[in-house]
C-alpha cells in the first residue's frame, strides 16, 4: 500500500497486524518508518573559499522540507 502511495491504508494494515501479533517487530518498525518519513527536516550548509589574491567567497544554503500526506 505504501509503494502505491496509499499511506492511510498502509497504516491501517500495519495496525491490523499488531491486533493479531502484539508488538510484532516488522509492523512496529514499519509504523515508525512511516512516522519518520513525514517529519519536517531542515538542512543547512555553509562554505568559505579564498585564493592568493585575497579574494573571499561565502556561500550559505538552507533547505526546509515539509512532507504532505495525500
Amino acid at each position: 500500500m505504501k509503494a502505491l502511495g496509499y499511506t492511510d491504508e498502509a497504516y491501517t494494515s500495519a495496525e491490523n497486524t499488531l491486533k493479531f501479533y502484539d508488538k510484532q517487530k516488522d509492523a512496529t518498525n514499519f509504523i515508525n518508518q512511516l512516522n519518520n518519513s513525514f517529519a519536517p527536516t531542515l538542512e543547512s550548509n555553509a562554505a568559505h573559499t579564498f585564493d592568493n589574491g585575497d579574494n573571499k567567497a561565502f556561500s550559505f544554503n538552507s533547505n526546509v522540507i515539509f512532507p504532505v500526506i495525500n
